[in-house]
């Protein structure tokens, strides 16, 4: 004969926490209590002192809300939701705020004729690419680096991308996070992606752009002839389970709009000429707050159309100091104003 021990745990079903998203630099928190009072919820690291009093709290039915800023990351928090002489504890881990290596572009190695981003060609540094590697076996290098930077300092450089005709097809100046495959048909087989795990409010950095008229089109965008060059600079947050394959010869790209593994998105486009390097910041419009990363793309470009070998040769787009930011206006669900 056997005998079963059960033991019962009680929970305080009148107050709980129900899910806490934490992100590098704050925390969306939710919870529900039995709908009367006015409850309030306050936060610490754990092993300080005072508490901190969430300055956002709301409350839906029985459902409360809040959304904690200026946290650190990588740091343990515990939390505090009290209505009356009812409290609910709980602690969680911020995220790591990472950076992508050499966004700075300071760091640059030749392999043959083409310069390369990076500190060498070894795996764990060879995170930025760009379309040198095969242009290059024509003597067209669109990808270069330069001392004309944004944040003057010894040892700093900056990435130079112009769009060239590389004899057979538009090579336009580039840089991208993955890595270049092979020559392709007119085109070429790259993969976009590199190892991410956190998950960044916006993207900071300066560029220059000089751009001419489009001169070389392909269709559909023979009507862009004459016009003015575009530059872009974009951002990806995925979770594809591997980099994306991307051939300019059959016109595989990343369908931004629809592809269900793009977690975050933003992009910088314009036509607009400067002298002067320009700071920019570009939101990351999240698509799913809970869905953690795999993969992050930052890709920038002197002919927004040169994948598909529309631009205008001698158009010049210089970037420098890119970085990820994780503080700031937090983001909001898909849909919320």
């Amino acid at each position: 004969t056997y005998t079963w021990q059960i033991q019962v745990e009680t929970v305080n079903v009148d107050l709980m926490f129900t899910s806490i998203n934490a992100w590098a630099g704050h925390a969306d928190v939710s919870a529900v209590f039995d709908g009367t009072g006015t409850p309030y919820m306050r936060y610490r690291e754990v092993g300080a002192g005072a508490w901190n009093d969430a300055a956002d709290v709301r409350t839906e039915g029985t459902d409360i809300f809040a959304t904690l800023t200026g946290l650190l990351p990588e740091t343990e928090y515990e939390i505090m939701v009290a209505n009356g002489d009812v409290t609910a504890e709980e602690t969680f881990f911020t995220e790591q705020a990472l950076q992508v290596e050499n966004s700075d572009f300071d760091d640059w190695y030749q392999d043959g004729k083409a310069w390369m981003p990076g500190i060498d060609a070894t795996p764990e540094h060879h995170i930025w690419d760009s379309a040198n590697p095969g242009s290059a076996a024509f003597g067209i290098v669109p990808t270069t680096p330069t001392d004309d930077v944004a944040v003057v300092g010894e040892g700093k450089q900056a990435a130079r991308l112009e769009t060239k005709y590389a004899v057979i097809a538009l090579a336009a100046g580039n840089i991208y996070t993955g890595d270049f495959g092979q020559i392709a048909g007119l085109g070429a087989k790259l993969t976009w992606g590199t190892p991410f795990s956190s998950r960044p409010l916006s993207l900071k950095g300066y560029y220059k752009y000089q751009p001419v008229t489009i001169d070389r089109v392909k269709p559909p965008y023979e009507a862009m002839k004459g016009q003015t060059d575009i530059c872009q600079i974009q951002v990806f947050i995925t979770d594809w389970d591997a980099p994306f394959t991307v051939n300019t010869s059959t016109g595989t790209f990343v369908d931004v709009e629809n592809d269900q593994g793009i977690i975050a998105y933003g992009k910088l486009e314009t036509s607009g000429s400067s002298d002067e390097y320009q700071s920019f910041t570009i939101p990351l419009e999240y698509r799913d707050l809970e869905r953690k990363p795999k993969y992050i793309v930052i890709s920038a470009c002197a002919s927004r159309y040169g994948d598909y070998f529309t631009g205008g040769v001698g158009s010049v787009l210089y970037v420098d100091e890119f970085e990820l930011v994780y503080d700031g206006d937090v983001v909001k669900a898909p849909g919320v104003e």
